[in-house]
């Protein structure tokens, strides 16, 4: 595999815009879709001295704000009839959850 240092400097220049952005006001899409990510997680998030790319990559906008379980939470208030939490998560990530890595 040939990768350009050019193409790479994009990226890194890429990422350090995002990072240089208030966490607060990037709205984050997936496939197109607006994600509803609580303020909470937002604004703990802003103490842990880690990227905006990070919150992302991390996974910190999946933690639910009432009972932080990461991913699956159908039981708490906060996510009751919020099926679709548990349907857009990859089969890596339901294994990841069962203990499997």
């Amino acid at each position: 595999m040939k990768i350009s240092i050019e193409y790479i400097k994009y990226l890194k220049s890429e990422l350090r815009k995002i990072n240089l952005m208030k966490l607060e006001e990037i709205e984050f899409t997936e496939n197109g879709e607006v994600i509803d990510i609580p303020k909470i997680n937002i604004r703990e998030f802003n103490f842990s001295g880690l990227s905006n790319v990070d919150f992302i990559t991390g996974g910190a906008y999946l933690i639910c704000p009432e009972c932080h379980n990461k991913n699956i939470c159908l039981n708490c208030n906060y996510h009751k009839d919020k099926q679709e939490w548990l349907d857009n998560m990859t089969e890596y990530e339901k294994l990841r959850d069962q203990g499997f890595e």
